[in-house]
């Protein structure tokens, strides 16, 4: 079954809340998560119950809707059902079999601000659903019998490359690197890296991104078939910050940034993965757009994103964007990780992205903290001023 068929939906509520169930173990971080009650003797219009360690305890809810639409008017009910839920919930997830659809999103995010229930309200879509059960071939296996695991567009990527240690000063062992790759998963999606330059350095010389990309688009070398730019600067006088951009065949074009200093504290900056992520993927989607306007194909349907990150240390969350909420002390992650996923190709799939990098931080050890937790209002409000100020 190929990465740009559509996953087969459930027919019934019954097997609609088996799958959502899987889900939410993995989302919620708790193996134990469990429908609420049996149907008919559903409390509070609470579907599904779970534990997630962000919540220090509290309870989190969600209802299964499997519909192929959903309104504002809808979620709003059962909010007010799940105010009632005994005990009380932290959160409270509306999870539908309907595909993605960013102006409700956009629409429930505004209501509650202006009314805020007491507890965190989020609408999950069929797309997100698939998406994390994708990873897991036995979830696969039992949920969609006889396929195998849909094959995701980061499995055709070469592995990730490094940026090299050259400029780098001797006493400037501490290192953090990433690398975001995105794609086309579409088969028939066959854009030559050349094709793809032309197109970046024309929006280059247009002001089109020029704040971040003036110096990394200026300095580039042929890599194989493709191109790589490159730069370099300190940040402070330990801090040797350096960054890569390369567009490869089939229209994968990858961004790698790396901070390298001294000392024994090795930095996840949320800085560096926001704008390293919100500004190449907006870059790269326009790009595509005008390079399909020009050859005449169809704009792609499917947007690939990869992350993968090293570093020479367990890392430290360092929010010096101030986007996230929930964060009392020092968030840890392991020295190596990496994520992969799908987006539809019209919903801009950075604030996806981040909850996702997010989801490998926790605690350290001996903290108090719950795990970190984005702000969305003030991510959404960071990522317009960067659309405008980049042109993008």
């Amino acid at each position: 079954m190929p990465s740009t068929s559509k996953w087969p939906k459930p027919k019934s509520e019954d097997e609609f809340e088996d799958i959502v169930v899987d889900f939410l173990r993995i989302h919620w971080k708790d193996p134990h998560a469990t429908r609420n009650g049996r149907r008919g003797q559903r409390q509070d219009g609470v579907d599904i119950v779970g534990h997630p360690p962000w919540l220090k305890g509290k309870t989190a809810g969600a209802q299964c809707k499997n519909i192929a639409s959903v309104t504002l008017p809808m979620v709003v009910a059962e909010v007010e059902k799940a105010k009632r839920f005994k005990g009380g919930l932290g959160e409270f997830l509306f999870i539908t079999a309907a595909d993605r659809d960013a102006a409700l999103q956009s629409k429930v995010r505004e209501h509650f601000k202006t009314l805020a229930p007491p507890f965190h309200v989020e609408v999950i879509f069929w797309p997100d659903v698939v998406s994390d059960l994708s990873s897991d071939e036995q979830l696969v296996a039992k949920h969609w019998k006889g396929f195998s695991r849909i094959a995701s567009s980061a499995d055709a990527l070469p592995p990730p490359v490094w940026i090299d240690r050259q400029g780098v000063r001797d006493e400037e062992t501490v290192e953090c690197q990433c690398e975001l790759t995105v794609s086309v998963p579409e088969a028939d999606f066959d854009v030559h890296a050349s094709e793809l330059t032309v197109e970046l350095d024309r929006m280059a010389r247009e002001g089109i991104a020029a704040q971040f990309f003036r110096t990394l688009l200026g300095q580039r070398k042929r890599v194989g078939d493709g191109f790589r730019w490159m730069s370099h600067f300190r940040e402070c006088s330990n801090v040797l910050f350096k960054r890569e951009l390369e567009a490869a065949n089939r229209g994968v074009l990858t961004y790698r940034w790396a901070e390298f200093t001294d000392g024994n504290i090795c930095l996840f900056r949320t800085r560096h993965l926001i704008m390293g992520a919100a500004l190449p993927i907006g870059l790269y989607r326009l790009g595509v757009k005008r390079l399909v306007d020009q050859i005449g194909t169809h704009e792609p349907s499917r947007l690939g994103i990869r992350l993968v990150a090293h570093a020479s240390a367990p890392m430290l969350l360092h929010d010096d964007c101030q986007t996230l909420e929930f964060m009392l002390s020092v968030a840890q992650s392991s020295a190596d990780w990496s994520l992969a996923f799908e987006s539809d190709w019209v919903s801009p799939p950075t604030i996806r992205l981040v909850n996702r990098v997010l989801a490998n931080f926790s605690p350290s050890e001996g903290g108090s903290a719950a795990f970190p937790r984005i702000n969305e209002g003030t991510l959404l409000r960071l990522l317009e001023q960067i659309s405008g100020e980049n042109k993008l």
